[in-house]
């Protein structure tokens, strides 16, 4: 079989095409394979947000706290509700020990009653001796009225018997005037005993008072709605103590439990003095609870506290200024103490060109971008108008534009 040269040569041509081509992917693969992979960001077009994280813990609005009695022994502990139990305003949360109160007072109640028996008799008695003075004051009138009578006549009555019976009249004078000094004596004797064993009464009835108002406050009711949250008994030993529970023996006037109302939530921040500069009372933040994953709440800044606080968590202790967000809504699983995020938009611009901040690089006195040419990245001098923690939004690239996060090496 013989070919003729013009057969042979077109089939020379796409043979020689054919080894071309392999050879310039065998020598692309080759290149491709050399050079290290760069991670990229690509360059797009959005709205720049810097956004504020800041870190705190939910707090109530406001908050009652239910204390020990001021006064009444010795306080135990019979009944204390729990951590998380909510309850509503007269719901009974703590009660004590009434044992010693109840039995001072009934020794109380019993000094009363006697007090009572002694006045009444001392108003019997001395009511019994002032009758018995009234009738011989009334007796001597009678007498002072009967001699006087004696004397009337004078002419009638020799000079002896005249002066007789003007001596008895005198006597009878005298006489009265004798039972009324005893009749005043008595009464004035009287109202003395009596305001003595009133003033014994009435110390009696304060006593018994004030042992029924000890009673009512060995009973802790509720003022208002809210979650109970024991306090910790720092007398129970351990770093910190333990909750207050059942059997304790609390001082008078201890902090026992609180009632948070947690239907206006708050969230209390720290921040350090850069990012008090950042914020302004009213902006707008996101609130996510680390308990309830699943939900965010809106809410807004309402305060920044002036002055720093010292946080003795940490040692040496750092200062901090506080920050308070208040809750738009709050949600029943909400609990005082859990700790959250919130999301604070500080500076906002639409229509911004936008690349991750780790995709700027400083060179020769320049802030460049590393931008994909092909197989390589290329230096491109950018203008840096706002920045945040993540993003940067920039002047000089192009929205699809693909550019390095780290430096290339050269």
């Amino acid at each position: 079989m013989t070919y003729s040269l013009k057969s042979v040569r077109p089939h020379a041509k796409a043979l020689a095409g054919v080894i071309v081509i392999a050879l310039g992917a065998l020598r692309w693969q080759r290149t491709a394979s050399s050079t290290p992979e760069v991670p990229t960001a690509t360059v797009r077009q959005g709205t720049f947000e810097d956004v504020l994280t800041l870190r705190g813990e939910v707090r109530p609005s406001r908050s009652i706290t239910l204390y020990a009695p001021a006064r009444g022994g010795d306080l135990r502990i019979v009944r204390i509700a729990k951590t998380g139990t909510r309850v509503t305003g007269g719901d009974t949360v703590i009660e004590f020990d009434r044992t010693t109160v109840l039995r001072t007072l009934s020794e109380k109640q019993s000094e009363l009653k006697r007090a009572d028996a002694e006045i009444d008799r001392i108003r019997a008695q001395r009511r019994i001796a002032e009758q018995k003075l009234v009738t011989e004051v009334q007796k001597a009138a009678f007498d002072v009225e009967r001699a006087r009578l004696d004397t009337r006549g004078e002419d009638l009555l020799s000079r002896v018997d005249f002066e007789q019976r003007k001596l008895k009249v005198a006597d009878a004078e005298s006489a009265l005037r004798v039972a009324e000094d005893k009749l005043t004596s008595e009464r004035t004797g009287a109202a003395a005993e009596l305001r003595g064993a009133g003033q014994k009464r009435d110390k009696a009835r304060m006593e018994v008072e004030d042992a029924q108002q000890q009673l009512q406050m060995l009973s802790i009711a509720a003022p208002a709605a809210g979650i109970v949250t024991v306090l910790q008994n720092f007398r129970s030993g351990g770093a910190g103590g333990a909750e207050f529970r059942e059997g304790d023996r609390p001082w008078n006037g201890a902090a026992l439990l609180e009632l948070p109302d947690l239907s206006k939530g708050v969230i209390l921040a720290k921040l350090d003095e850069s990012e008090r500069a950042r914020l302004r009372e009213g902006q707008r933040a996101v609130v996510r609870v680390d308990a309830l994953p699943d939900k965010d709440f809106e809410g807004a800044l309402t305060t920044i506290s002036a002055l720093t606080r010292a946080d003795f968590s940490t040692w040496p202790p750092a200062r901090n200024f506080e920050a308070t967000i208040q809750l738009g809504s709050v949600d029943p699983r909400l609990r005082a103490g859990m700790n959250a995020t919130a999301r604070l938009t500080t500076d906002q611009a639409a229509g911004a060109t936008l690349v991750p901040v780790k995709a700027l690089f400083a060179l020769n006195g320049q802030t460049v971008c590393y931008v994909r040419s092909g197989r390589a990245f290329l230096p491109r001098p950018v203008s840096v108008e706002r920045r945040s923690a993540e993003e940067a939004m920039v002047k000089g690239l192009t929205t699809g534009e693909v550019v390095a996060t780290e430096r290339p090496i050269s």
